[in-house]
């Protein structure tokens, strides 16, 4: 699915696989295999491919979402900022 949606996104724009690995900061190695299915991209990865094929965030966090249940990527660890609880006192 991923790969689909990566050469359709980048056929539309008319783009070589060259090209958007360029804009995306990989090899093009990389992202022919990215199209193969071959290889999962990290979520940083995939944002870069995004935003170089003009994919807007919304569709983005969808593609993620359709991945995810799909399992067709990798488990993301996702890094987010630590909040401290608020702790919870008993009365005696």
């Amino acid at each position: 699915m991923l790969g689909a949606f990566l050469i359709g996104a980048r056929t539309r724009l008319g783009l070589s696989q060259r090209a958007v690995a360029m804009k995306a900061g990989i090899s093009h190695q990389y992202y022919a295999r990215l199209e193969q299915g071959l290889h999962y991209p990290s979520l940083k990865t995939l944002c870069r491919l995004g935003k170089s094929l003009h994919i807007s965030k919304r569709d983005m966090g969808q593609l993620v979402r359709d991945l995810d249940d799909q399992a067709e990527v990798k488990p993301f660890v996702l890094v987010t900022r630590s909040l401290p609880l608020k702790e919870h006192h008993e009365e005696d």
